[in-house]
């Protein structure tokens, strides 16, 4: 068996950080986090289409739109682990950490196993 082949190329993952409001409260604002990315072939670098992207512990994943762009909104601060997987591809894991509001650029390609 092949083994997983993940690069840090490919997939962009951007942070955003956005406050819920708290009128009148003297509590900190609650915050949140919003991951996006877009995922390649390793090979050609084309977009990919259809790719399953999973927050691994949480019940969420987004599949990739035409362009290969991806996005979940409305995250808690912390880190995640991410499996990114395709028919036909070597199933790719990494970990981002989202637990401070700075942006983030990652790439990751993922494999032909063709």
């Amino acid at each position: 068996m092949k083994a997983i082949i993940i690069l840090l190329i490919g997939m962009f993952i951007g942070l955003q950080v956005s406050f819920a409001g708290n009128e009148g409260k003297t509590e900190a604002p609650a915050t949140t986090t919003s991951l996006s990315g877009k995922v390649l072939d390793k090979i050609t670098g084309e977009t990919l289409a259809g790719v399953m992207v999973q927050l691994d512990g949480l019940d969420q994943q987004v599949f990739s739109d035409f362009d290969g762009c991806f996005s979940f909104e409305n995250l808690k601060p912390a880190e995640y682990k991410i499996t990114v997987s395709l028919i036909s591809y070597e199933t790719g894991q990494l970990e981002v950490d989202l637990s401070k509001p700075t942006e983030k650029q990652l790439k990751v390609m993922l494999q032909n196993v063709n």
